[in-house]
């Protein structure tokens, strides 16, 4: 599993996303729908979530 610190490193100089999906597990319990109706390159923040639907997000 990598680190947050060489997850940063990788992504050095390519900028941040410009288009963010901020995800609860109140108000988006299942957010993999909406993630990949995401463009290339958009970020996701997912809060509060379990591990199992992290991992498919990735």
């Amino acid at each position: 599993m990598r680190t947050l610190e060489a997850l940063a490193r990788s992504l050095k100089g390519k900028g941040a996303p410009r288009l963010w999906l901020f995800t609860d597990p109140v108000r988006l319990p299942d957010p993999l729908a909406a993630a990949q109706n995401l463009p290339r390159g958009a970020g996701v923040v997912a809060r509060g979530m379990a591990p199992a639907p992290l991992a498919a997000l990735a």
